[in-house]
């Protein structure tokens, strides 16, 4: 009997021990496998951290650009604005709808061989899609607000304008008469600059007279043509600069967020 009663307290040491081995092993695991997600979750929080940082590096360099945006578009709109007032002058001056005489008509259709134009800064945009950092802008309705502004169709009539004034008016106006003179002095464009006016006075070719002008009515088309275009050209950069100014709003909010 006596026999018998050590043998199951042996029995029963033994079972405590491995239970005891048992909950140990299982403490050891428990404590391994919170060090691991302890240390994903650290490093998940670097990997986002270094990842906001570079959102909001690249939101600002997109700031920049659009700001830089605005300041070309806005003297574009300005000069597209006083070129649309003197060519209407002209064209009116043309169909006897305003009175005026040769000089004043030469100095409204000075600038009707210029060709301006706004060059969108893209680079950074560019450096976006190549690389596959747009996917960085968290804000989707921001990154396709982004999107939109740099795939807007304003360059087609800069492209219309580029192509009427130089495979159109130039061919024609080089040949019909003298070039307007323009007013280097008084034109901002051309200030710092080494232009002079060509003094045409004494050239053996007569200089055309408005009533030659107004029997032209190739060149009436000409230039009621090329305010249709500058009138269709200007609209699209005022377009583009309300969707400049509404993005500019967009990303100042997301980096003040």
């Amino acid at each position: 009997m006596i026999k018998f009663f050590r043998k199951i307290r042996k029995q029963l040491l033994t079972e405590n021990k491995f239970n005891k081995y048992v909950l140990y092993a299982i403490g050891e695991i428990i404590l391994v496998v919170i060090g691991i997600l302890i240390a994903l979750q650290i490093n998940n929080w670097n990997e986002e951290r270094k990842e906001n940082k570079q959102e909001r590096f690249i939101l600002q360099k997109l700031l920049n650009d659009l700001n830089s945006d605005i300041a070309d578009i806005d003297n574009q709109i300005s000069v597209s604005k006083s070129n649309l007032l003197d060519f209407k002058e002209a064209a009116n001056i043309l169909l006897n709808n305003e009175v005026g005489d040769i000089n004043t008509f030469n100095d409204k259709i000075s600038n009707v061989l210029n060709i301006s134009g706004f060059n969108q800064k893209n680079t950074t945009f560019s450096n976006l899609i190549s690389t596959g950092k747009i996917e960085l802008i968290k804000n989707q309705a921001l990154s396709d607000s982004i999107v939109i502004y740099y795939n807007s169709d304003y360059a087609s009539w800069d492209t219309a304008m580029k192509d009427y004034t130089r495979n159109i008016i130039a061919p024609y106006l080089l040949k019909f008469d003298h070039i307007p003179e323009v007013d280097y002095k008084s034109d901002e464009r051309f200030l710092n600059k080494d232009y002079s006016a060509m003094d045409i006075s004494k050239s053996d070719v007569i200089p055309k007279s408005l009533n030659n002008y107004k029997q032209d009515v190739f060149f009436s088309n000409i230039l009621r043509q090329k305010i249709r275009i500058l009138e269709g050209q200007n609209s699209s950069y005022q377009n583009l600069r309300t969707i400049m100014y509404s993005l500019v709003s967009q990303i100042k909010k997301e980096l003040n967020d």
